[in-house]
C-alpha cells in the first residue's frame, strides 16, 4: 500500500499533470500553479 498522500501534495499533482497536456511547457506550467495558488490562496498553508 503506497504511503498516504496529503491532499495538497494531490492536488499539485493533479494541476501538474493536466498542465503538462497543454501547450506549457513542464517548467511554465509549475511556475503557472505557483502563481495562481499564490493570488487565489486555495490551499490552506502547511506548518
Amino acid at each position: 500500500m503506497p504511503p498516504k498522500r496529503s491532499r495538497r501534495a494531490r492536488k499539485l499533482e493533479c494541476l501538474l499533470k493536466y498542465f503538462s497536456k497543454t501547450r506549457y511547457a513542464q517548467q511554465d506550467s509549475e511556475r503557472a500553479i505557483a502563481r495562481m495558488l499564490d493570488s487565489k490562496k486555495v490551499l490552506p498553508k502547511v506548518p
